[in-house]
Parts: C-alpha cells; structure tokens; sequence
C-alpha cells in the first residue's frame, strides 16, 4: 500500500487543521478562485475566436472588425481577471502568514512547561519562518491554483473534445499515468522533505545559539569549532536536498517527455489533416493552442504536488507546536488577582519527568505575608524549582502549594494566580526596547513618578545619568548595559508590577557589595506588604532577611530560623 491507514488519518486531520486556519480567509480566496475561472472562460472564448477569425480570414474573406474587437475584449478580461487575482492572493498571504504565525507563537508561547524546552529555538523560529510562509503560500496559492488549472484543464478538454473526440482522448490519456507516478512518489517526497525541514532547522539552530553566544565563543577560541559544526549540519542539508531533487527531477523528466510526445502528435496530425482537407487553419491553431492549455496545467500539476508534500510536511511541524499541552488560565479575578501575598508548601513532592531523585520530598513550609526570606544551599538542591512550582510552570507530584490573602482566602498555585506573584530571574532578562519599554511593558498607565520611585528601591538611579534617561535603548540581552545595571532595571520593573509576591533568584550576582547592601536595605525597608522570597548564596543577603531556608540535594528542608 502507498499509505497505510494510520498515515492517510494523519494527512487527513492535517488537512482539516489547515482549513480551520483559514477561517477568516476563505471568502477571498473563494474570490480569488472565481475570478481564475473567469480568466479561464476568456482564454476558451478567446480560442474559439481567434480559431473562427482566422478561418473566416482564410475562406470568406470576411469583415475582421467584429471578430478583433472581441479578441480585444477577452484579451482585457484575462489581463484585468490576472491583475486582481494577484492582488487578492498577495493580501491574503500576508495576512494569513501573520494570523497562523501569531497563533502558532502564541501557543509555543503558552505551553505548558515541563522542566525544559521541547525544541531548541532556532527550531521553532524556523517553524514559525519558513513553515509558515511555505503553509500560507500552500493555502493562498498553491491550492486555488491548483483548483484553477484543474478547471482549465477540464474546460480545454470539453473544447478539444467538440472538434475532434479521437485526439482529445489521445492528449488526455497522458494523465493516469501522471497520476500513477504521482501517487508512486508522494510518500517518499513527504519523509525526505520531512527529513529536509528536519536538518534545516538545526542549522538554523547553531546559527541563532552562535550569534546569540558570539563572545564567549570568541573568547574560547570556538569559532572553529561552530564553523564545523555548521559545515557538517549544511553538509547533511544539502545531501538530503540532492537527494530530493534526484528523485522528484526523474519522475518530472519522465511526464514531461509524455507531455512533450501528446503535443509532437497532435501537431503532426493536425498537419496531415490540414493536408488532406480535414481540418482548417483556424482549427489547427485551435489544437495547438488546446493541447498547450492542456499540457501546460498537467505539467504544472507534476510541479505542485511535490509542493504540496512539502507543504503537509511544513503543517505537520506547525501541527506539532500547535498541539502542545497549555497552560490553563482562568479570568476569574478570584483567582487571577493580586491580592495573594502568602504562599503555603504543604507536604510537596516534585521530580521531573525524566528525574531519577526527588527535588522535593514531602517539603511544608509557610511564607508569611509582608515577611522576608531566604532560600539557601548547595547548587541542584532544588531551590529555583521551588520557585518555578511557587509560579505555577510546574505541578508537584503530591501535596498542595496554595496561595493565600490577609482573609484567609487561598488559592492553587497556577498559571492563572501568576498575576500575584513578580519574578526576577538571575541574569539578564531585559527585552531588546527602550527602559521605559522594559519597565512598564503596556501598562501605560504609570507614572513617572511610580518609574522614578521603584528605580530608586532598585537602586537604579543611574538610569537618569545615561544620555537618553529612560528612553536609552537595550540590545538584545541588554547590550549597551552592564549586568548589574541590567540586574538592578528588572528588579525596578518587578516593583512596578502589581503582584504582592516578589521572588528574587540570584538577584545580586553581578552586584558590588555596597550595591548589594543598599539594594536589600532599600527593598526590605520599602516593601511595604509584598512578600519578599529570595534565593541567595551570599550570608549578608539572608541575615537581612526575617526567615532562612537551608536545602540539601536530599530534598530534605534541613534548617528554618527566624531573625525576627
């Protein structure tokens, strides 16, 4: 069997997932399908008449006017029909190309995360570049296109078919064996274009992650290392590409030179007929221009459907991300609001999916509202996983994480309860913007004076020193900042988010200790009701803090101590 019963489900679920895309665009390209059978209709009309022209030129000698100025009509409807079917499959494109790869990033965006990344993201860029143009390009072009030319090949075969029944079905005979070879080479076509997509976006992958990490290869001497790397994966590229193209320009070559003998016969038999007073002169202009409007589509046909393959290949990688797991979030303000300034551990256990070791073991520990504290100890102990299960990205195997408010109200620690607690994670997490960009993100409603206040509990005052204040732009990761300035900014835009709960992961790593020392005095004086939960290796850090959490890679909570 060309296809199993399994794989023709999957090529028909992926179908239907690329027509629920096109919601919101179908009615233009049914447009632009309309008015290619217009523009077919004129190119028949316009056989017809230049085939009735020429014969009345040749036996009667009759007036032309009537007949050049209907050649003249047709011909303008083909240009104006083609002019308006460009400009409606353009519009299109782009507009589907941003809806499905807004859709798609949202969901890769959203996913539920499980204690790493699926796929590298050069991978996913590349899904949402290069795929999604190549599934938008499908749907707006491709697939109309295709319904088009089908439709010119039917109508030219009826036309062909009125004049002479024994050369149409010669011409047509040509295409159960291009079916035959199609169906033949679309499954092998669908894994190497898969493989293809595959190995295009490792290299992509090395691409970004080197761009991205271009000093520190620099600085250990690697750049001849990753120039290898990247050789051998376009290496892999390119032989799979070859590979393709052997077996899709062989299967080609072969219904080409089909296509090629159906016109070399109808042109010599119309030859001899026009010798022998068969057929007119207007007639065999009529059977060539037919077999070429029957040619022409099949051999476009031949070209579409390795498209096509390569298209399905696309939309499964897009299926892929598309169907990830998400995270569920609730709009119910019960749950959603930033009243939560307490977070309660009750008897938790977590490992990760692929884990062999428990990072928490039955761990129960209350942080108070308005309190400070410090989580400490060995690296892999299992203390930014806390955070990560505070934050809702991870779920505990057993036991309860709950969130809770002066009244007592709790809730689950979930996606939807982030919006009470603020993170800073440790390095830079600064976006490629302006501060003012990075600080209020599109609460435009700030102040001024709320920026100017959480800079300075950030001590971040050196904002105001730089040339351009807060409209100086960061680079990608915050270039054109040093680590510590950057540290100090995502703390400020922490402040100005609305969450009571603020957890802090090795926030002063790049900090002077005078820095260090007036940013915790500043933070634990000026928090105000916020919770504050820090994870630390520095001794002067936590003695500044209400509580201290000791942690050891037994999962075990070894120490509390209150400073209070």
């Amino acid at each position: 069997m060309l296809f199993d019963k399994k794989s023709l489900s999957g090529i028909l679920n992926t179908i239907i997932w690329m027509w629920r895309q096109m919601a919101g665009y179908r009615v233009p390209v049914f447009a632009s399908v309309f008015i290619g059978l217009v523009r077919i209709v004129a190119s028949l009309l316009f056989i017809w008449i230049s085939k009735e022209m020429i014969d009345a030129a040749v036996n009667s000698g009759a007036d032309l006017k009537s007949y050049s100025l209907a050649l003249v009509m047709t011909l303008g409807v083909e240009i104006i029909c083609s002019a308006f079917q460009g400009y409606i499959d353009v519009r299109t494109e782009v507009g589907l190309r941003n809806t499905l790869r807004g859709n798609i990033f949202r969901k890769a965006l959203n996913g539920r995360w499980f204690g790493k990344e699926r796929w590298h993201t050069g991978d996913v860029v590349n899904r949402l570049e290069e795929d999604v143009r190549v599934v938008a390009d499908t749907l707006c072009h491709l697939m109309p296109g295709t319904v088009i030319i089908l439709a010119q090949l039917v109508g030219a075969f009826i036309f062909l078919w009125t004049m002479n029944r024994s050369l149409a079905w010669v011409i047509i005979c040509i295409l159960p064996l291009f079916l035959l070879m199609s169906a033949v080479m679309a499954r092998k076509i669908k894994k190497l274009t898969s493989d293809i997509r595959n190995s295009d976006s490792r290299v992509q992958s090395i691409l970004q992650e080197s761009l991205q990490k271009r000093i520190v290869i620099i600085a250990l001497s690697r750049a001849g290392y990753i120039l290898k790397r990247l050789d051998e994966a376009q290496g892999i590229l390119q032989d799979k590409v070859m590979k393709r193209n052997k077996f899709t320009t062989t299967s080609r070559t072969a219904v080409m030179a089909g296509f090629a003998t159906g016109y070399l016969t109808a042109f010599i038999w119309g030859v001899h007929n026009l010798q022998a007073g068969v057929v007119t002169f207007g007639m065999l202009s009529a059977f060539l221009q037919l077999v070429g409007l029957i040619q022409r589509p099949t051999a476009d046909l031949s070209r579409r459907l390795p498209a096509m393959i390569h298209a399905m290949a696309s939309a499964d990688r897009l299926v892929e991300v598309y169907n990830v797991e998400q995270e569920e979030i609730s709009m119910d303000d019960h749950v959603s609001g930033s009243r939560w300034n307490g977070i309660r551990f009750e008897n938790v256990t977590f490992r990760y999916p692929d884990g062999k070791r428990n990072i928490l073991d039955n761990f129960s520990y209350d942080f108070r509202p308005g309190t400070s504290t410090a989580i400490m100890g060995e690296t892999g102990a299992g203390k930014s996983t806390m955070m990560r299960i505070m934050l809702g990205l991870l779920r505990p195997e057993n036991g309860n994480v709950t969130l809770y408010d002066e009244n007592g109200d709790t809730v689950n620690a979930s996606a939807s309860s982030r919006q009470g607690i603020v993170y800073v994670p440790q390095g830079n997490s600064l976006l490629s913007a302006t501060i003012r960009e990075n600080l209020i993100g599109d609460n435009v409603s700030l102040s001024d004076d709320d920026i100017r206040k959480a800079l300075y509990m950030a001590a971040a005052e050196f904002v105001y020193e730089l040339p351009e204040g807060l409209e100086t732009k960061c680079g990608e990761g915050g270039e054109g900042l040093s680590e510590g300035q950057a540290q100090r900014i995502a703390i400020a835009r922490a402040l100005l988010n609305r969450g009571r709960i603020m957890l802090l992961d090795e926030f002063t790593s790049a900090l002077d200790a005078e820095t260090e020392r007036k940013l915790m005095n500043r933070l634990t004086e000026n928090a105000g009701d916020k919770t504050l939960v820090f994870i630390t290796h520095r001794a002067e850090i936590a003695e500044q803090c209400d509580n201290i959490v000791y942690m050891n890679r037994k999962t075990e909570l070894d120490e509390k101590i209150d400073n209070a």
